[in-house]
């Protein structure tokens, strides 16, 4: 970019010579070379002319209609081939946007908050921003703003800019292979894609035979389980909404591939987090829920190590064996869906909750308790809204689910079926390949002490309760106020 190896030629036409002396040169050849591409374009586009074509040598079927005339700056007169300064060089064009202009852009952008990837966290960087929003919103919320004090760019300036934030909208689902997406783009050999496919065929052979005995077998209950996007309170139409940080609500969803029963577990930021010890509180609770008659729970779900891959989960459920929790039960199985290919019954749910909920206004996560159940007509589902006082620390009776001991044995997320019994834990790398025991490190003398995970709600950030605050004046109904002041 700047020159390095570059070297002033000698001139060989002796006209040039008289109009642009060797000093000269150098110099325009050191300055250019000093500046940047786009500086480099600018001098460029500022010495150069673009006319019609004078004269077409190809005849009427000549296909040039324009021909450019280029120059350089030099201090005499122009002429053909140089011209004089015009205080163009060196200076942006006309039509290029202020860095003030620019600025006032990226801060009012800056003012939405935004949500990382539900789905791809440890892949992208982009953030999100929340539900109802469109670049064609913002841009005339934007035109709003500056109106009256400031002048506004052009809605592709502003959505040059916007992108240029690392900013979306769409927050795609895990459902987008990379694997696929790589071969088709020839990153992926054919014999690793077809590896990928044959797992992802595997899976959901075996989750459709397991539905049909589940259907033919009372004893066995089928589920596919999963995380619901981010669910915002309040969520309304207004558009001073948009500019303030929100109560976060959450939705754990079991789908019963045979009942076609649905079972959701809603809590709010204010009641719980998102750590491994939340998921495995539930499932624990869901597997304590099941009639007597059943004696084994398949779990179908990705392989999203905090919720459903990990030593946590894994205790907990061992807990469950060891302590005889559900006397009943006999095995309890956790599938996982290739990466990449992990649609699901329980994702049907959370369109279903969406559309219900795309047309009216929520003030209180025990609306959003309504939304759902309202979601079905016929065999509405079950919502449990849970708080702070439901979670459990279970005991560490696992340190660790990873079947190798060094660089190259297989990883936790190389697992694709994991079985818990009261004899132990058995797992496989691949859905129909015999299951062996799994490598358990030793624990010394674990605490069989079941603790409360929270003694207390959980405290909000302070910038979340200022806007919480200001949208109880703006927004807000004041039936719905006491609520969100308990939480201040």
């Amino acid at each position: 970019m700047n020159g390095e190896g570059r070297c002033l030629k000698p001139v060989k036409c002796t006209c040039c010579v008289q109009k642009l002396d060797d000093s000269l040169r150098t110099e325009l050849f050191e300055q250019y070379w000093l500046v940047s591409w786009e500086r480099k374009r600018d001098f460029i586009l500022s010495n150069t002319v673009v006319t019609e074509t004078s004269r077409k040598t190809a005849g009427e079927k000549s296909r040039r209609k324009q021909s450019i005339q280029y120059f350089l700056p030099i201090i005499s007169g122009k002429v053909k081939g140089f011209a004089t300064p015009n205080g163009n060089v060196g200076r942006a064009p006309a039509n290029k946007t202020p860095k003030d202009i620019m600025e006032q852009v990226i801060q009012f952008i800056k003012r939405f908050p935004t949500l990382p990837s539900h789905y791809c966290r440890k892949d992208s960087k982009l953030l999100y921003l929340e539900p109802g929003l469109s670049l064609s919103k913002m841009y005339t919320m934007y035109t709003e703003d500056t109106a009256i004090n400031h002048k506004h760019v052009s809605k592709k300036i502003f959505d040059k800019i916007f992108h240029s934030l690392d900013l979306s909208f769409n927050n795609p689902r895990k459902d987008q292979c990379d694997t696929c997406v790589a071969y088709k783009q020839g990153s992926v050999d054919s014999v690793s894609f077809q590896e990928h496919i044959e797992m992802k065929d595997k899976a959901r052979h075996f989750k459709a035979l397991g539905k049909e005995l589940a259907a033919e077998n009372d004893t066995l209950k089928v589920v596919t389980m999963d995380m619901q996007q981010l669910l915002l309170c309040p969520k309304s139409f207004a558009s001073a909404v948009y500019y303030k940080r929100k109560l976060s609500v959450h939705n754990f969803t079991l789908y019963d591939l045979k009942s076609k029963d649905v079972f959701c577990y809603l809590w709010h930021e204010g009641q719980g987090g998102l750590d491994s010890d939340e998921f495995a509180s539930i499932i624990v609770d869901f597997l304590q829920s099941v009639p007597d008659n059943v004696e084994s729970v398949i779990f179908w779900s990705d392989g999203c190590t905090y919720q459903n891959r990990n030593a946590n989960l894994s205790s907990a459920i061992k807990y469950m064996f060891v302590n005889n929790l559900k006397p009943t039960l006999k095995e309890v199985h956790q599938k996982y869906f290739t990466r990449g290919h992990t649609q699901m019954e329980a994702d049907s749910v959370h369109a279903a909750i969406e559309t219900n909920s795309s047309k009216i206004e929520v003030y209180r996560p025990t609306e959003w308790e309504t939304v759902i159940k309202t979601a079905r007509r016929k065999n509405p589902y079950n919502v449990k809204t849970v708080d702070h006082q439901f979670w459990k620390k279970y005991p560490s009776l696992v340190t660790s689910i990873r079947p190798g001991k060094v660089v190259g044995d297989p990883t936790v997320t190389d697992i694709c079926h994991l079985k818990y019994t009261k004899e132990g834990i058995f797992y496989t790398l691949s859905h129909g390949t015999p299951l062996r025991p799994l490598p358990l490190r030793p624990v010394r003398q674990p605490s069989m002490a079941l603790k409360a995970k929270y003694k207390h709600s959980l405290p909000l950030t302070a910038a979340k309760i200022a806007d919480l605050k200001s949208l109880c004046e703006i927004v807000i109904p004041a039936c719905h106020r006491p609520f969100y002041n308990s939480l201040l």
